[in-house]
């Protein structure tokens, strides 16, 4: 049996699969977004957390206070903690890469709070 030219070898087309993507993570892998798509109760659940921690730490705390809310999105960091924690190592890690600087810029702008409660995450304890 003859043997196939090599321009007929590469005349093939063999398909790839996707690759996965989290919607609104910036620089996701493949591993973070597959991890993040696994884990997610509903779809975008992470990236829209990420997206409103973004937001509360760059804008002023006086919007909230403004908006008479009153109440700072806490809970979204709770989200993320909780996504940190249940994700495989390597992909929590990356999605750490992406909270970190976001946790810095709110330690930066917020004071100590010493009124607050032991059992709080550190997030609360912060004025």
């Amino acid at each position: 049996m003859p043997r196939r030219r090599p321009h007929a070898l590469r005349a093939v087309h063999i398909p790839r699969r996707p690759t996965p993507r989290a919607r609104g993570l910036p620089r996701a892998s493949a591993r973070l977004a597959g991890a993040v798509r696994r884990w997610e109760q509903h779809p975008g659940q992470i990236a829209w957390a990420l997206k409103v921690w973004t937001d509360a730490v760059r804008d002023p705390h006086d919007r909230y206070y403004r908006d008479r809310s009153w109440e700072f999105p806490f809970e979204v960091r709770e989200t993320l903690e909780s996504a940190l924690r249940g994700l495989p190592r390597r992909a929590a890690r990356e999605l750490f890469d992406l909270v970190r600087p976001l946790d810095e810029t709110y330690l930066a702008n917020t004071a100590n709070n010493p009124f607050a409660a032991r059992g709080d995450p550190w997030w609360y304890k912060r004025l």
